[in-house]
């Protein structure tokens, strides 16, 4: 049953993201691979923490790159306590797939914005859109 979760998850994320011509709908297939592949069982609460946990973590990595990007030691500093209690987060099960989805997202997010052509709002409201797909 999981293997059809994952099947039907992606299949919906690639026929979104074709219909609505996301220009980054390649993790409209990946988020819902990752998470699914770690979810036991589908609920809602767990829907939801995925989507809570993708918008907490591009608001935390758009504040830290927005503030911090000139200052790359206090940068450092702030990503690794960021990842850290994205971590603490996944040693408790029922906080392991927030903690997981944050270390994702924020890794993600983290890479493309260190781009200077990306425009890093526009990335993260894709990602809120194809999370709560």
């Amino acid at each position: 049953m999981k293997t059809l979760r994952i099947w039907f998850g992606c299949s919906m994320g690639l026929a979104l993201s074709m219909i609505f011509g996301w220009s980054y709908g390649f993790f409209a297939i990946m988020l819902p691979l990752f998470v699914l592949g770690r979810m036991d069982h589908f609920s809602l609460p767990l829907v939801l923490m995925v989507f809570f946990s993708a918008i907490w973590t591009t608001v935390q990595a758009t504040f830290i790159l927005e503030y911090l990007q000139f200052h790359p030691l206090l940068m450092f500093a702030a990503v690794g306590i960021m990842m850290l209690f994205k971590c603490v987060a996944m040693m408790n099960p029922k906080t392991y797939l927030f903690g997981y989805m944050g270390l994702l997202v924020g890794s993600i997010v983290l890479n493309f914005a260190s781009y200077d052509f990306m425009d890093i709002e526009e990335f993260n409201v894709n990602l809120w859109v194809i999370s709560f797909s």
